[in-house]
């Protein structure tokens, strides 16, 4: 990495840097942000509590007074290459696309240009990335989908979104961890739990794993999803 790097580093609050990284969704910069904020937690640095990549920045929590951060974070930067190479997980998530759950799916393929049966195995095709968890415990926010998923979120979002949902919209997907409000276009439902706050691990994915999805009978999803229950 190169310290050209960073666009800018800001105060949010006098307990906050944004170190900005860039203004768009894609691999690359996603990449940085992960490294960046990885580095920085492993250099230990007094004060800080912690820290957050999202898509194309990182969040530095601290309890002042802490000398120097954002010189310290400017010359981590340059330490670092473009060719880090990183382990990278690889999750299947099963998915059940069956209308009870595929809310949205014909408006989904309409968009696309697709029939809903060339939709789903458009959908299944990517391999997404993990760029960030936010907006609720657990919720992944994956990507990038081809064009034909570049559909915009709902213009009235539902109240209620029951959890293991997936959701499509700006090339992206999301896996509602809980129920929750939400206006992204439904398209099917995993049985897999996404967060388990007594579990050791308490997020199914974290920032930097590629996600697979896999087409599973509804017959499937009940029996995982009775499985899943019993654990």
């Amino acid at each position: 990495m190169s310290a050209s790097w960073i666009r800018t580093i800001r105060a949010e609050g006098d307990r906050c840097l944004i170190v900005e990284l860039g203004d768009s969704i894609d691999e690359p910069i996603g990449l940085r942000s992960r490294q960046l904020a990885h580095e920085i937690e492993q250099a230990h640095w007094l004060g800080v509590v912690d820290v957050i990549a999202t898509f194309a920045a990182v969040a530095v929590y601290f309890v002042p007074p802490v000398d120097s951060l954002e010189t310290k974070i400017h010359e981590l930067a340059k330490t670092l290459t473009d060719d880090t190479a990183s382990e990278v997980r690889r999750v299947t998530i099963p998915i059940c696309y069956d209308a009870q759950f595929g809310l949205d799916l014909d408006n989904v393929a309409a968009h696309a240009g697709l029939s809903v049966p060339d939709l789903i195995q458009a959908h299944q095709k990517t391999v997404c990335r993990v760029f960030m968890l936010g907006f609720s415990p657990g919720l992944p926010y994956l990507g990038l989908f081809d064009e034909r998923f570049d559909i915009p979120r709902l213009k009235n979002p539902r109240t209620r979104v029951a959890g293991g949902t997936i959701g499509v919209a700006n090339r992206q997907a999301v896996i509602y961890p809980a129920t929750l409000p939400g206006g992204w276009n439904l398209v099917g439902s995993t049985p897999l739990r996404l967060f388990d706050p007594n579990a050791a691990e308490p997020s199914l994915l974290m920032p930097g794993d590629e996600v697979c999805f896999e087409a599973i009978t509804l017959e499937a999803y009940e029996d995982l999803k009775a499985s899943a229950s019993q654990t």
